[in-house]
């Protein structure tokens, strides 16, 4: 778009050119061409650079949620034994209750039958 002014301008000068200044107008064509090539040349260095810082934030982004998930799985994995060590001491602790009772009921049915042989005999 910016250059469509400078096409116009360079038509009227080449209808100037057909009057005799060829020379003149072939350097300012050659003048605005090498305007153009720069201003081409410069908008893909900028869009190049950009795409570069964007694809360094796409990196480092990533690395962070890399991190960030071996994170969680390392808290996950911590939560889970702390769970199942839990689990495992409520397991061992009903054994031992378990077994309390079991103790203590033998010993009352021991009683229980030493006091019916005691009422019987």
């Amino acid at each position: 778009q910016a250059i469509e002014p400078e096409m116009e301008a360079l038509c009227r000068e080449v209808a100037v050119c057909q009057e005799g200044a060829l020379p003149e107008q072939q350097g300012r064509l050659l003048a605005a061409a090498l305007a153009a090539r720069k201003a081409f040349a410069d908008r893909l260095a900028a869009l190049q650079e950009e795409a570069r810082r964007r694809e360094a934030e796409a990196s480092e982004a990533q690395a962070v949620a890399d991190r960030r998930v071996e994170e969680l799985r390392l808290t996950t994995r911590v939560v889970m034994q702390q769970r199942l060590q839990a689990l495992e001491d409520s397991a061992r602790q009903l054994r031992e209750e378990q077994a309390r009772i079991a103790h203590a009921a033998g010993a009352q049915v021991r009683y229980a039958q030493e006091q019916m042989v005691r009422y019987v005999g």
